[in-house]
């Protein structure tokens, strides 16, 4: 099994400090993970699991691998880049950030911006849900 196969089926419990509250609007808005001191400013965090929780409403949500685009919750277009998912009031995902094409080009790195938007004001609650093993020992 590898680590990645492990990290998914042994979640951890929240952890004091590596939790960040999100106030979602019914507006769209970005947020930058690896720029958040809850989850190391770019650093190991950033290959774990996160665990994302609505609270209070239905949030919309996509990753980006850049400060751009716009949730639009009822877009239907083939193709369109604003398109998103939907994480039900009272739920929640367990994610790996997704490993895309920085602008397009050669270089490939994480997409670390989260763009939400809730269906009503309500609390998106990040946490990682993951660890590396070697850091128990």
């Amino acid at each position: 099994m590898s680590q990645l196969d492990l990290e998914a089926v042994n979640p951890i419990a929240p952890l004091m400090g590596k939790i960040r509250a999100i106030a979602v609007t019914t507006s769209s808005a970005r947020h930058n993970l690896a720029a958040l001191a809850e989850f190391g400013t770019g650093g190991d965090d950033m290959a774990r699991v996160f665990r994302l929780r609505a609270n209070g409403a239905d949030v919309y949500y996509f990753f980006n691998n850049a400060d751009a685009g716009t949730v639009d919750e009822a877009n239907t277009t083939a193709g369109n880049a604003n398109q998103c998912d939907v994480i039900p009031n009272g739920t929640f995902i367990d994610v790996r950030l997704p490993w895309v094409k920085i602008g397009g080009g050669a270089t490939a790195g994480l997409a670390t911006w989260l763009l939400v938007k809730g269906s009503a004001a309500c609390v998106l609650r990040v946490t990682l849900s993951s660890e590396d093993p070697s850091k128990r020992y």
